[in-house]
């Protein structure tokens, strides 16, 4: 069996740390959410919320482990497209 984690709303350096953390508790996968605006489980809006971008998140996550696989939740590549 594999276990996983979801991390999202924090700073990079923390989501760093957390990441690391994961994975020397044997871990196997982090992922990111692809969302501008994070709602809470209630579907709550807090216009403070710390929302980074994911793909930049994620190459930092690859460059400070080792062996844990790194994905996102959902990745829609509209969001980069300028017109």
């Amino acid at each position: 069996m594999e276990f996983g984690i979801q991390l999202a709303a924090m700073e990079p350096a923390r989501f760093r740390d957390l990441a690391q953390s994961i994975e020397g508790l044997g871990f196997d996968l982090v992922v990111f959410p692809d969302h501008i605006v994070l709602e809470g489980p209630e579907r709550q809006y807090d216009p403070h919320a710390l929302a980074h971008d994911t793909v930049s998140i994620a190459a930092m996550i690859a460059g400070a482990t080792k062996k844990i696989r790194i994905g996102h939740l959902v990745l829609c590549t509209c969001f980069a497209i300028r017109r």
